[in-house]
């Protein structure tokens, strides 16, 4: 590793690290290697920690906290017995998947849509909110938005079917549902999200900008609910999103101030929201885990 110009970091736990730059597309990265298995099949774990100035806000591949996926598991096979040579190949295959990463925007657009969901669970930080979706039909374009208690806790549940919260409850051990306050829109969309410079958007106006990059129909019809006056009654906003490439969504918190000054005109509202309000923070992407085997 010294010889790659990497630095030896005190041991862990029985855990050799070592840390160094990676040349790549634009500069360099710094990086820390870690080796967790010296049979060496589970790979040594790369950690990005600065990668070269002008790189996208979000790349494929590398979580919120760095961690690199440079190697599907069980795709190559590294000598044990060479642990110097492993390592060394491991390097080699992380600076070239990153030079494509970098380098590459059709690349980059692929590996953001093919993994879409782990892009948005685990790309940028915040982390997304985790929310059981229950059952939701076909046609529905609304549904309503439960806390299931359980302890000092609470999940999050967006269910069509009245009953079904308290199913869920009753086969968990968990207390009685209560309606949460939010309103839920149910959209659709055959299209992939697309992948901007900026990342994944923190912000209603950035919000609007996405959506209407990729999806010029699903853009419109957020803005139709955003045209209604009966998310209003309603401190939070969630829409719920099926895409070509899965359930994502996002939610908004309802200012009160706003919602009584504009219950009787809400389309200015959403003008609003796409002028002097577009920087209002988005509350958090929302992440579903599907529960209807629940």
């Amino acid at each position: 590793m010294t010889s790659q110009g990497f630095k030896q970091l005190p041991t862990r736990d029985g855990l050799y690290s070592f840390c160094g730059s990676l040349p790549c597309t634009g500069g360099v990265a710094n990086v820390t290697l870690t080796i967790v298995d010296w049979d060496f099949v589970n790979y040594p774990i790369i950690q990005v920690h600065e990668l070269p100035g002008g790189s996208p806000a979000l790349i494929p591949h590398i979580s919120a906290w760095g961690g690199f996926c440079y190697l599907a598991p069980g795709s190559v096979v590294l000598d044990r017995y060479n642990p110097d040579v492993a390592v060394e190949q491991c390097l080699v295959l992380a600076r070239k998947e990153l030079d494509r990463l970098l380098g590459n925007p059709s690349y980059r657009q692929g590996e953001f849509q093919s993994e879409f969901g782990a892009n948005w669970s685990i790309g940028q930080e915040p982390l997304p909110r985790q929310v059981l979706l229950g059952t939701v039909s076909p046609g529905d374009s609304e549904s309503v938005s439960y806390l299931l208690p359980f302890k000092t806790r609470a999940a999050n549940l967006i269910s069509s079917l009245a009953l079904e919260p308290e199913m869920i409850a009753r086969a968990c051990g968990w207390e009685v549902p209560l309606r949460d306050d939010s309103s839920s829109w149910i959209l659709r969309s055959n299209e992939m999200p697309k992948l901007m410079p900026n990342g994944l958007p923190a912000t209603i106006g950035e919000m609007f900008t996405w959506l209407k990059t990729w999806d010029p129909s699903l853009y419109r019809r957020v803005c139709s609910v955003f045209s209604g006056p009966s998310y209003l009654r309603y401190g939070e906003i969630t829409f719920l999103i099926h895409s070509a490439a899965g359930w994502f969504g996002f939610s908004m918190e309802i200012d009160k101030t706003l919602a009584v000054a504009f219950r009787r005109k809400p389309g200015q509202l959403r003008q609003r929201l796409h002028t002097g309000r577009r920087d209002t923070a988005i509350r958090g992407r929302v992440r579903f885990f599907v529960c209807e085997a629940v």
